[in-house]
């Protein structure tokens, strides 16, 4: 797993997209043949400081050539980098990122307001594109039944990410709100 820390910025959607770009030079430079990358926000739960919660699938990489990788396009340079163990562990441990200290409302409205319109949870390389979309002009369709009314409900992260894994592939109409694994 691998942690790229942007610190606090006051203009937060800026820095979220600061982050992104930079984790996407610091991906163009370390991709190889079949790698594969699940990345995720995180505003810190003590200061609000932005991070991107790499999975990386591939060969571990050398902290000082991230640093470097991240520092050229960031100007930061806070980079951790540490082996992880088991893929549906793994998975949550990068998704559980993306909720961390929204329980402070105001705090959870600034988050809302710098991340809106973006994605914040994203795939690369061989995990890129793996929810199947569709373009069904009708809009949301169940894949099994072909029905159109949903009941939508709010669940904890942990009942997400389980059935986010063991779901079927997602379709939606032609707007794309969601790729992951």
């Amino acid at each position: 797993m691998i942690t790229l820390s942007l610190g606090v910025c006051e203009n937060k959607r800026a820095g979220v997209k600061r982050a992104f770009e930079g984790w996407r030079r610091v991906w163009d430079a370390i991709k190889e043949e079949g790698d594969g990358a699940i990345a995720s926000l995180e505003f810190g739960a003590q200061n609000g400081s932005i991070h991107i919660h790499v999975l990386h699938y591939g060969k571990f990489q050398d902290r000082d050539r991230l640093i470097e990788l991240w520092k050229g396009k960031t100007g930061a340079w806070y980079v951790d980098v540490r082996a992880i163990k088991g893929g549906k562990k793994a998975i949550k441990e990068v998704a559980k990122y993306i909720t961390s200290k929204l329980d402070d409302v105001q705090f959870a409205d600034e988050v809302e307001g710098a991340i809106s319109g973006l994605r914040v949870f994203r795939t690369y390389g061989i995990f890129y594109n793996k929810v199947l979309l569709k373009d069904d002009s009708a809009g949301l369709c169940c894949p099994f039944c072909g029905g159109r009314e949903f009941e939508f409900e709010r669940r904890e992260q942990e009942e997400w990410l389980a059935l986010l894994i063991k779901s079927p592939p997602l379709y939606v109409g032609s707007v794309a709100w969601f790729k992951g694994i």
